[in-house]
């Protein structure tokens, strides 16, 4: 069956990319992290009347890379409050994501090169919307730094949406995978997929 030997081709490239990318390169999380934590300072330095965001690097390994330090501006000063988190899981790993199954997919390169683009402007959008929502929650729950109050009803979608895109761990991997059709996919490539198990060879035609 033609098309699942390109299926499981395309599988194990792509497991194959995904690995190779989350392994522990040297500076590879380092320099992530600082760049992450630079747009994340420039994009909420300043959040909402009152918050300030601050993100500083841990010193010490481990999942959780850095600290997110929130302030609450008042009349008597600055109070602060740090939350920990992984950088890895909240960026890199859905940007991970996007890159191994955009390089697996059996398009032209031409094709290969504009959906990383787009794949990686896409996903880094979906990033920053996941932490504009993250602060969003944090500065919602009450805390000595709370300076947002939503009613019972928001307070639960809020709750609902911090869950689905920041605590469940497959959503680092479905809103990749939904990028990756949206910028890798034709309606016909769909179509080849299935029955003739390549997205670049044309079906032959019948001579007369």
């Amino acid at each position: 069956m033609p098309h699942l030997k390109t299926l499981l081709r395309f599988s194990s490239l792509a497991l194959l990319v995904y690995v190779v990318l989350i392994l522990p390169w040297p500076g590879v999380r380092e320099t992530y992290r600082a760049g992450y934590c630079a747009t994340g300072e420039f994009l909420f330095g300043r959040f909402g009347s009152s918050g300030v965001v601050r993100y500083e690097p841990r010193a010490k390994g481990g999942l959780e890379d850095v600290d997110v330090i929130l302030g609450k501006r008042t009349k008597l000063g600055t109070g602060e409050a740090p939350v920990a988190m992984s950088t890895g899981r909240v960026g890199y790993v859905p940007a991970a994501v996007v890159v191994a199954l955009i390089l697996a997919t059996p398009i032209p390169w031409r094709r290969k090169w504009r959906a990383l683009v787009w794949g990686l402007v896409l996903v880094n959008l979906f990033v920053a919307f996941r932490s504009a929502l993250q602060l969003l929650y944090w500065f919602s729950v009450p805390t000595p730094v709370q300076i947002h109050q939503p009613g019972p009803f928001w307070a639960a979608v809020l709750s609902a949406a911090y869950e689905f895109l920041f605590i469940a761990p497959a959503c680092s991997f479905l809103v990749p995978v939904l990028v990756w059709a949206m910028v890798s996919f034709r309606p016909v490539n769909i179509d080849r997929i299935i029955h003739a198990g390549t997205m670049t060879r044309r079906p032959a035609t019948d001579s007369k």
